[in-house]
């Protein structure tokens, strides 16, 4: 597989790679290079491409085409016992992450030496559970009481059986003499509980609504109620700060307010039904501000401020309080038209400083 020699940009440090890379790490210096434009990735500009990568279109289609091919390269590696293959599948799998799916790296190592280190530590991490034999059989029985949720099985007995299976795994990684030594180690039931959850997410039609509730209440540590919201598919109990477009984050359900403001859980499912076709965030703002209001238009009364700004933290509470505020703005026209408008556009600026 390692057919191609280079050099690296930055400090001229040979490199062997596979023929068909787009990057490759220098074991010297670290720095990254794209072999097909031989321009280097400063750790300034790194987290900055990686965002303006898909945005510009510089050809997003066909690096995922590459990063699912070297996934498969990596399987093919592993089964093979190709140890220095698959590891110059993994650094340049975990290079692309950034332009594929930055959401998958920490918010504290997307650029620099932490996204360096991250990349690092996770090919390490990888490279023990494909490659040492207690861990990956660990692994191996992970992943198969997992693939329970999806045949059928009892559920909630199989996420019981699943979270010890996955803290078993943890310990024997994390207790590893090769597990980075400065990476961290979170308690290994907590972890598999946190890898559970990101499980179950988007399973709402695969597994009974009760049962998905019953595992989020009495595994994951959930609380029904309380401050927030509570998602009405899954039960997982949910801060406004996680809510996007009034989708559970957990399963993607329409989230219903736990309150005692039946308006307020009125507006939240009617946005739901209207939002999920809607990318950009601004005009998914303006829509969130107009719904409210458009009783006002045609004669009613529009909602309380306290109701209309907890209903917009509820459906816009990932959005920045500027992006409120521009939608409130190019809307502010309307209490001219409409009198009963212009009070409610007054106080909600004043109650937008508690965003």
């Amino acid at each position: 597989m390692l057919t191609r020699q280079i050099k690296c940009k930055k400090c001229g440090a040979p490199k062997e790679a596979l023929d068909d890379a787009i990057v490759v790490m220098c074991d010297y210096c670290g720095a990254y290079v794209s072999v097909e434009t031989d321009q280097l990735y400063e750790p300034e500009s790194l987290a900055q491409r990686a965002k303006e990568g898909l945005r510009r279109a510089l050809n997003p289609t066909r690096t995922e085409k590459r990063w699912q091919e070297l996934a498969e390269k990596m399987r093919q590696a592993g089964e093979a016992g190709d140890r220095k293959g698959w590891r110059a599948a993994a650094e340049e799998f975990n290079a692309l992450q950034p332009l594929v799916d930055p959401s998958m790296i920490p918010e504290d190592k997307r650029k620099g030496e932490g996204l360096r280190k991250w990349i690092k530590d996770t090919v390490a991490v990888s490279e023990l559970c494909t490659f040492d034999p207690a861990i990956s059989a660990a692994e191996k029985r992970a992943a198969g009481v997992l693939s329970g949720l999806y045949t059928g099985a009892d559920a909630l007995e199989t996420a019981r059986r699943y979270i010890e299976a996955r803290t078993e795994c943890n310990r024997l990684l994390q207790g590893h003499p090769d597990y980075p030594q400065d990476m961290d180690r979170p308690d290994p039931t907590q972890l598999a509980r946190d890898t559970l959850r990101s499980a179950l997410k988007g399973m709402g039609s695969m597994i009974p609504s009760d049962t998905l509730r019953s595992i989020r209440l009495e595994l994951l540590g959930e609380k029904q109620g309380g401050e927030g919201s509570t998602c009405a598919n899954c039960g997982a109990s949910i801060s406004p700060e996680t809510i996007e477009s009034g989708r559970c984050p957990f399963c993607g359900g329409r989230v219903a307010v736990s309150s005692d403001d039946p308006q307020l859980e009125a507006l939240v499912a009617n946005f739901s039904a209207v939002s999920a076709t809607i990318e950009d965030d601004i005009v998914l703002a303006i829509t969130a501000v107009n719904m409210p209001l458009a009783p006002a238009m045609s004669g009613g009364d529009p909602p309380s401020v306290e109701t209309l700004f907890r209903f917009l933290k509820t459906v816009l509470g990932h959005l920045q309080v500027a992006q409120v505020k521009q939608a409130v703005g190019q809307l502010k026209h309307l209490q001219s038209s409409f009198p009963k408008l212009g009070p409610v556009f007054d106080e909600l600026y004043e109650k937008l400083k508690e965003w």
